[in-house]
């Protein structure tokens, strides 16, 4: 028997190829191949077939655990392996025919392979029926549909993600341990043909290492953290100066445009560093700072569909402020929904098209849409409501969101202390940013920035600076909710280019605990407190190697 090839792979060729019989069975098959540098050389396969598997080894608890150790026990013997599941329905129903065998010294390995088989009791090998390994060779030269898969998946995680305690997620060994043997089986039920193809080639230990190393570097979870880095150490340990020092080389180097949230003032001495002068701007939370931050947290963004700022921005201060899910953020939620439905901003709300006010287009909102009043809201294009959301939130700040829960309260009766309660506890977060001086750098106003028109260009570096004069819980919301802007802004810009790009912009999170762990609880809610700011961030460290950030 011949076979030819007329599409030879490019990493070798087949010149040759036999087979050998004895006594009515298949013994051998051999091939001549001539690799890519022009060196020939034999290579014989042998394999037996499965005639016999007892019921009570295929249910079996441990089978993978015991396919696992044969595996291993293989690769100690040198062998490289071979399994073949062929499934044979049509034009005869024939059931699923399973073959093992070795290949390079055939026979020789085959008898290793047979000795790590009788570890399963009272299973059967034989010599592989012709006929049976004729319709093997007839569905791999007419079957279609071919894939291919180099290597071993990782079991996918039943958990994705970093969980509170940073863990990397739990095996679904239910699941994803037996997809294989899941889609066989699937195959099967549809009494569908296939040919399932498992060859193994030795490699030594050294050059596995190395392998799976470079594989974890583009193609794992690993890889999936390579665009983050922690600085961890007790106090006085030297963290903020390598992190100062790893910014300014890869923002002076790579023409990063890098972000640094800082809760304190310890970013101060970038104005100086040399290659960056001029390109260093310095942003303060603090009121009373030379150069204060003035920005409006409820101001949409300018990339940022206002529905979608609008629950994140519930969410987020929810979790730094651990407000109950249940009630508070619920509660925090219907309160920013009223104040931004009462300005027009959710734009793509029914509610807000149907509105006599706001749902059309008025006369000094015609410049901003280039088209006449009152055009209909739903008539508009994504762009153009965009531009008229981000406008309208000009006149909405926190104090509106403040002012609305206040009201509310005051119609709750006295009785109902669990939900004055609620509200209390909202009211008693949101205090700090709606008096004094924070209230006027916070506040709606034409003169509040949008984040991003901080951030130098490329090779340039923008410090929100916390200050001292500043409560925790303050900044923890200023510079957590100023994060997520800047990252989905980055974001959304990156899927409308459609490519996934280098890194170009990095954000530094300062004392990063502060805003991931969040702080003690707002209070009046007896449910506990929703998740962590961790667990809301965890999808910027999973995913931002894909945005370029």
């Amino acid at each position: 028997m011949i076979t030819q090839i007329s599409q030879p792979p490019s990493e070798f060729r087949i010149d040759d190829s036999g087979s050998s019989f004895a006594a009515g069975s298949m013994s051998y098959a051999w091939f001549q191949l001539t690799d890519a540098a022009g060196a020939s050389q034999f290579r014989a396969v042998t394999f037996k077939e499965l005639t016999y598997l007892p019921i009570e080894t295929r249910d079996d608890p441990d089978m993978l655990g015991k396919q696992w150790a044969a595996l291993r026990g293989l690769y100690n013997a040198d062998v490289d392996f071979l399994y073949t599941a062929l499934g044979v329905y049509a034009p005869q129903h024939l059931g699923v025919v399973q073959f093992y065998g070795a290949a390079a010294e055939a026979l020789r390995r085959m008898a290793a392979v047979e000795a790590t088989l009788a570890n399963y009791p009272l299973s059967r090998l034989s010599q592989p029926n012709v006929g049976r390994v004729q319709l093997l060779i007839e569905r791999i030269e007419r079957l279609p549909k071919v894939l291919a898969v180099l290597g071993h998946p990782d079991p996918r995680m039943a958990r994705r993600g970093l969980g509170r305690d940073g863990a990397l997620g739990e095996m679904d060994d239910e699941l994803a341990s037996q997809q294989g043997e899941i889609l066989l089986r699937g195959l099967s039920k549809l009494s569908e043909d296939f040919v399932f193809l498992v060859t193994a080639a030795h490699i030594g230990r050294p050059d596995l290492t190395e392998a799976l190393v470079k594989m974890s570097q583009v193609a794992s979870q690993y890889a999936s953290r390579q665009r983050g880095a922690a600085f961890v150490g007790d106090t006085g340990y030297g963290k903020s100066v390598a992190a100062e020092r790893m910014v300014y080389e890869t923002t002076r180097q790579w023409k990063l445009r890098t972000i640094v949230l800082d809760f304190g003032a310890g970013w101060r001495k970038l104005l100086n560093a040399p290659g960056l002068e001029g390109r260093v701007e310095i942003r303060q939370l603090s009121p009373g700072g030379v150069r204060p931050l003035r920005w409006n947290p409820l101001q949409i963004g300018r990339n940022i569909l206002p529905e979608v700022q609008w629950r994140s921005f519930c969410d987020i201060f929810g979790s730094i402020a651990k407000l109950g899910v249940r009630r508070q953020v619920a509660e925090l939620r219907e309160a920013l929904r009223r104040v931004y439905l009462g300005a027009g901003v959710l734009v793509d709300d029914p509610d807000c098209r149907a509105d006599n006010k706001w749902g059309h287009v008025r006369a000094d909102e015609v410049h901003l849409v280039d088209a006449p009043a009152p055009s209909a809201l739903a008539d508009l294009s994504t762009d153009a409501r965009q531009r008229l959301a981000v406008e309208r939130s000009r006149s909405v700040g926190l104090s509106h969101l403040f002012d609305d829960i206040e009201r509310k309260l005051a119609r709750v009766p006295p009785r109902d202390s669990m939900l004055r309660g609620v509200l209390e506890g909202i009211l008693f977060r949101l205090h700090p940013l709606v008096q004094g001086a924070a209230a006027a750098q916070y506040a709606a106003g034409e003169d509040a920035v949008d984040l991003n028109e901080i951030v130098p260009d490329e090779g340039g570096v923008a410090v929100l600076e916390g200050g001292a004069f500043l409560d925790d819980f303050s900044k923890a919301v200023l510079l957590g909710w100023s994060a997520w802007h800047l990252y989905t802004d980055a974001v959304i810009v990156c899927i409308r280019h459609g490519v996934t790009e280098e890194a170009r912009i990095q954000i530094i999170f300062e004392e990063a605990n502060k805003i991931l762990a969040g702080l003690d609880s707002g209070g009046g809610d007896d449910e506990g407190s929703g998740a962590s700011t961790a667990e809301q961030f965890a999808s910027m460290w999973r995913d931002s190697r894909k945005y370029g950030i």
